[in-house]
């Protein structure tokens, strides 16, 4: 199997968020420039989406391989639309299903520098 080809797929979860239950689809596949790309829907089941609605694209790099927990990292979240701030849900489906580096985006630590 191509290395790439895991990234070949689509994760469809129903989870609780904001104190609603939500369907979300998180998307990725291999581009034609032997990276991938990927998108995201998510919309609360309740009011079909007319409470919580969200949907983007979603931008990948190559990175340093390195390994976390079995899955080898090739790949980190760089850049992302059509929302302000990506949901925790999507961050951590990219993570555990795709086994892509989201950790700076998953940082709640804001560092300031002092200045001299």
């Amino acid at each position: 199997m191509d290395k790439l080809e895991k990234y070949n797929d689509k994760v469809q979860i129903t989870a609780k968020y904001d104190g609603l239950m939500c369907d979300i689809e998180v998307s990725v596949w291999v581009d034609t420039k032997g990276g991938i790309s990927g998108c995201f829907e998510m919309y609360d089941i309740d009011t079909s989406g007319e409470y919580i609605y969200a949907e983007g694209g979603l931008w990948f790099d190559r990175r340093e391989p390195y390994w976390f927990e079995d899955k080898e990292v090739i790949f980190e979240l760089v850049d992302y639309d059509g929302v302000y701030e990506l949901p925790k849900l999507i961050l951590y489906t990219l993570k555990d299903h795709f086994g892509i580096d989201v950790d700076e985006h998953l940082s709640d630590v804001i560092v300031f520098k002092k200045k001299k």
